[in-house]
């Protein structure tokens, strides 16, 4: 597929969205064009949330492309599954937007004959969000060549937590609701580009029970930067906030940091830093996640091409299960379980150091006998069996 085609299909799409406002979709732009470009064909193609159906209409009458639209899996849906639960009588309530009643919601609720007085989580995937990005983005819709906010904050994005505040203040004020929590989705990076302590500290008296889930998903520089996060320092700015903010209110209340592997760009040394950083933070996950590529996302684009669609540069993939295994590993590698595959994930990074006693070190060695000591790839060799039955018998010399 040549570059004028490209630009053909590019100028047929932009006509058939053309009658739909901006902010309503998300067009293809430059990462459609130079995935086309670079592989020569789409072998795989998820939906662009509202414009998927508009854009499988404009690309099936090409013979050149593979158009195949692959399904999501729901929150709501996924969650029901977990909890082993119906879901057809849940009720959802949005709160993205501001046109969403989350407080007549949180009326009705207090009129349920089960309601205790508890709203558990006012949070979502993102629960500091609350408005548009900017005053540009209700008529032009979202930019092309740049990011809201991530490994670099907008100066045009209206940072402000007005909004987010008057809502959880209406929500505890209704008559029979105890306490009203954010559980997660917060966005600490957003709050940092505020400059908003005072928001932390409401947020940490009133509406945090215990732990905060938040998610920096990884430390590496490179790696936050192909996630469209904010990196690691971003993450310990706000941990000190939060700590300052809980040793005024005399509370004892803890961030719970949500880490992810194998994901596009993350290699085994960089599984590695991770891992030393969870060390130097005293942090022991009980859970972690390993990438699953989702549909409409730039990190699953990475993942079946091994390229970077915003410049076309090469992304390292971990494909390998024993791969990803020791990257998912690294992350508990104070669990016994774990002994084998982190022992060798470090040996094959070339991070041997990190396996002795010192207060650096991630493993103590396994003991082995004199003269079988673990090869290259860390595996130990067996110890001979002793033929015959009971105890070895000892000699005693006066």
């Amino acid at each position: 597929m040549n570059k004028k085609r490209i630009r053909q299909m590019d100028l047929a799409l932009r006509r058939r969205l053309s009658d739909r406002p901006a902010a309503d979709y998300f067009a293809p732009g430059d990462a459609l064009l130079r995935a086309l470009e670079t592989e020569g064909y789409m072998q795989r193609f998820a939906g662009l949330f509202s414009g998927a159906r508009r854009l499988v209409e404009a690309l099936s009458g090409d013979a050149q492309v593979d158009v195949r639209i692959i399904p999501g899996i729901s929150s709501a849906s996924y969650l029901a599954a977990r909890l082993a639960r119906p879901w057809q009588d849940w009720r959802f309530a949005s709160a993205h937007g501001v046109a969403c009643d989350i407080v007549a919601e949180a009326e009705r609720m207090t009129h349920e004959p089960d309601f205790k007085g508890y709203i558990h989580d006012v949070g979502g995937p993102t629960a500091n969000f609350r408005h548009v990005a900017c005053a540009k983005q209700l008529t032009d819709g979202a930019c092309r060549n740049r990011h809201c906010i991530g490994s670099e904050t907008c100066p045009n994005l209206n940072t402000s937590h007005d909004d987010y505040l008057k809502l959880l203040r209406e929500i505890r004020s209704v008559k029979g609701v105890k306490k009203v929590f954010v559980r997660s989705g917060l966005r600490y990076d957003y709050v940092l580009a505020d400059h908003n302590k005072a928001f932390v500290k409401e947020l940490c008296q009133y509406h945090v029970s215990g732990q905060l889930k938040v998610a920096p998903e990884h430390v590496v520089k490179h790696v936050t930067d192909l996630m469209g996060k904010a990196d690691v320092h971003a993450f310990l700015k706000f941990k000190d906030w939060f700590d300052e903010a809980n040793r005024e209110l005399g509370k004892k209340q803890y961030l719970v940091p949500y880490f992810m592997s194998s994901h596009p760009g993350c290699t085994l040394k960089d599984a590695v830093a991770l891992a030393e950083f969870l060390r130097d933070m005293h942090m022991q996950p009980e859970q972690v996640q390993d990438f699953i590529p989702t549909p409409g996302s730039l990190s699953t684009a990475m993942y079946y091409t091994g390229l970077n669609p915003l410049t076309g540069e090469k992304v390292y993939v971990a494909r390998r299960p024993e791969e990803k295994q020791m990257q998912r590993a690294l992350m508990q590698y104070k669990n016994p379980a774990n002994y084998d595959i982190v022992y060798k994930a470090l040996c094959l990074a070339g991070r041997r150091d990190l396996i002795g006693y010192g207060p650096k070190c991630l493993m103590a060695p396994r003991r082995y006998q004199a003269g079988r000591r673990p090869d290259k790839a860390g595996r130990h060799a067996a110890p001979p069996r002793r033929q015959g039955r009971g105890p070895a018998k000892t000699r005693k010399f006066r």
